[in-house]
């Protein structure tokens, strides 16, 4: 590898592929053998924290320095990968293939336990779904078990008359026989194919017993970490029989629903995952959107005794931060699940993005709490006429709910922007408008970098599914273990982290380098009467916040906002212009003040610059678009001479929150109030 990609720079995947290729060698094999003697691996996190993954790669963290980058996520990540969820066709294939085996007499009397092993778990799962259930749906019902109650009923019913640990050796003993058949397979004998059991119930049952070992360590300190649920849901099937054409039910026909059971292992302590990573020299996680910072400590359960909550890298006045709770005509903003399905909030939504949009040019992003508020503004605004309003002045895209779709909504999206970047297409719009959700791919890694994203909309607080099942239990368990470990946090204060770290997430897509500038509006009038959501926000973000209750004078501010940052690009490009025609006559000056003989070139003298033609000079199109740009700052000035740009409402309490204890003595360049708002990042 190193002969051919050489030792100055780090190999990537695509380097190596096409070193594999050339000498027709596997890269995913080479990358093996090479992780032992490398200093620095760069790989996805859920290989360190899965421990099936990090056991398959041989990766040994022992002594080592583990840096988790976009670390917003660790919580989630550690406790799905000290989860699982398996079907009842899945437990019922993988007993027909244990079957098979005994009847290929391949060590049969292992396999025939196995096999009785998953008939056991079958009709479990079938009793359990068939009783009494703790949560009900539309169409679900769960039966919900601690995990020491569960493990009981799994020793009586589901173990016996054999125990976990015999279960667990002949899992071993099959896979032992699984991986010396592929062998065989591979070297090709003459006499056939050896019967090996499939992957696919290996992988099963070795993932049942994964989680079991999670809930068996430390003598079984971890089981009441877990929840051991059945669900049965009635869904219309993915294919085959009663499905319709484009998913719609024709006058007459039955829609036809089968009826599936799953088994789950839940998860809802992180810090059984992450406890195997702490045989490391250290753990440092990076992320822009760490805040809130207080859960790591208390759900990861691990003391981080360095934490650092840093500045942006922007000037204050590159963006403007703001929150509105009232609508253009008067309707409360409040995006709480019941007022935000009224359509009087919805459309008070669509007549703020409207005013929004000939405020601000070139790229809007949306973000909302989720698809079905989404889906709900779209049909509003296209049967009120507003969608249309709204086209007239952006082009519109959506996040699709897949993620194969995405690539093409966002070229569709680049594309309307670029080519809008010098003023407004050919239909009269001046960018686009991209609506998405949070939590979503657009909020998560997309980059919308300068005229991509000069504003970032998000419309309400972004909780988690209030009657979701595992979100519930998640909250109950975190009140209950209060009592034994007093470092947890409430469930309450649990769930409001989970909302505003997704906020905080999607506010980040704005700014993305130095020179950047944008604004954030946040929608809804619950950030003026809690400062404690205000406080859960982006140290960069919670210090420049200023609460409106007009939007006529949010329009004025954010017009007034933007001039100024076209104002700064403008001089910007002209200082770099500057910078580089006077790079250009150093270069000029040494190259050609003197030849060899030590004689004097008469064409270096600045008079007679622009009449040379080399290599080393600025064509003239470089000084004729600096006159342009010269010209361009000069005549934007000269309009706005002499008007009043002062906003002479802001002066007034009435248009601040009384809690939020603002100066009302506000930056009369980017009307944010930058006196006395210096943030303290609590340790």
């Amino acid at each position: 590898v190193r002969a051919y990609i050489g030792r100055d720079t780090a190999w990537d995947i695509e380097d190596l592929v096409k070193a594999g290729k050339k000498v027709k060698a596997c890269p995913y094999y080479a990358v093996r053998e090479l992780k032992t003697a490398a200093q620095l691996v760069i790989c996805p996190y859920n290989y360190l924290v899965e421990p099936n993954i990090r056991g398959s790669m041989e990766i040994s963290l022992k002594n080592q320095v583990v840096i988790l980058d976009e670390a917003h996520n660790i919580e989630d990540s550690a406790r799905d990968a000290a989860s699982g969820s398996f079907k009842l066709e899945d437990v019922e294939i993988a007993m027909k293939d244990c079957e098979a085996m005994v009847e290929a007499d391949v060590i049969a009397d292992t396999h025939r336990s196995l096999a009785e092993f998953l008939s056991r778990l079958c009709n479990w799962m079938t009793k359990c779904s068939s009783g009494p259930s703790d949560y009900t749906d539309f169409n679900s019902s769960t039966r919900v078990l601690t995990g020491t109650s569960g493990l009981a009923e799994w020793s009586e019913m589901v173990f016996y008359p054999a125990n976990y640990y015999d279960v667990k050796s002949w899992l071993q003993e099959a896979l032992k026989e699984q991986s010396a058949a592929m062998e065989q397979n591979d070297e090709g004998f003459t006499d056939g194919a050896t019967k090996v059991l499939s992957k696919k119930t290996s992988d099963l049952i070795g993932g049942v017993f994964s989680v079991l070992d999670f809930m068996h360590r430390k003598n079984s300190a971890y089981r009441d970490d877990y929840k051991i649920s059945v669900v049965k849901t009635n869904e219309r099937p993915k294919g085959g029989k009663g499905k319709v054409k484009g998913g719609w039910v024709g006058r007459g026909e039955t829609p036809v629903f089968v009826t599936t059971i799953t088994l789950h292992f839940w998860c809802l302590n992180p810090g059984v995952c992450f406890d195997e990573l702490l045989d490391c020299r250290s753990i440092v996680l990076t992320s822009g959107t760490l805040s809130p910072m207080l859960t790591f400590a208390s759900e990861l359960e691990v003391k981080f005794p360095v934490s650092l909550e840093a500045n942006h890298v922007i000037d204050n006045s590159q963006v403007w931060v703001g929150t509105l709770g009232t609508g253009p005509t008067g309707h409360s903003l409040n995006a709480a699940y019941q007022n935000s399905n009224t359509y009087g909030f919805q459309d008070e939504v669509g007549r703020l993005l409207l005013s929004l949009c000939c405020s601000i040019p070139h790229g809007v992003l949306v973000f909302l709490p989720s698809y079905k508020l989404l889906n709900d503004l779209t049909e509003r605004w296209k049967a009120t006429g507003l969608w249309s309003k709204l086209f007239e002045r952006k082009a519109i895209v959506a996040e699709p709910r897949f993620g194969d779709q995405l690539e093409t909504v966002m070229k569709e999206f680049y594309s309307v922007i670029g080519a809008t970047n010098s003023g407004v297409n050919d239909i009269g719009q001046d960018g686009a408008i991209f609506l998405a959700v949070c939590r979503g791919k657009v909020s998560e890694g997309l980059d919308f970098a300068d005229n991509n994203a000069r504003a970032v909309v998000c419309v309400g607080i972004p909780f988690p599914a209030f009657k979701d099942t595992l979100v519930d239990l998640k909250k109950k368990y975190n009140d209950e273990k209060r009592t034994v470990k007093p470092h947890l946090l409430p469930g309450r204060d649990w769930y409001e982290i989970q909302a505003f770290r997704a906020l905080n997430q999607a506010l980040g897509r704005c700014i993305r380098h130095r020179m950047d500038w944008g604004a954030i509006l946040m929608v809804d009038d619950r950030y003026g009467r809690n400062p404690r959501y205000v406080n859960s926000l982006s140290k960069w973000v919670r210090g420049r916040v200023v609460h409106y209750t007009n939007p006529n004078i949010v329009m004025d501010s954010l017009q007034t906002f933007t001039k100024e940052m076209k104002h700064m690009e403008i001089e910007n490009g002209i200082k770099e212009d500057n910078m580089e025609v006077t790079k250009v006559k150093v270069n000029i000056k040494s190259r050609s003040s003197t030849d060899s003989c030590g004689r004097y070139d008469e064409l270096t003298t600045s008079n007679d610059l622009d009449k040379v033609s080399s290599a080393w000079t600025p064509p003239a199109t470089n000084f004729t678009a600096l006159e342009n740009r010269a010209s361009k700052l000069a005549n934007m000035r000269k309009a706005d001479k002499g008007k009043n740009q002062d906003l002479p409402q802001l002066n007034t309490h009435k248009q601040l929150d009384s809690k939020t204890n603002l100066s009302v003595d506000l930056d009369s360049k980017s009307h944010l109030n930058i006196l006395g708002m210096t943030a303290v990042a609590k340790k």
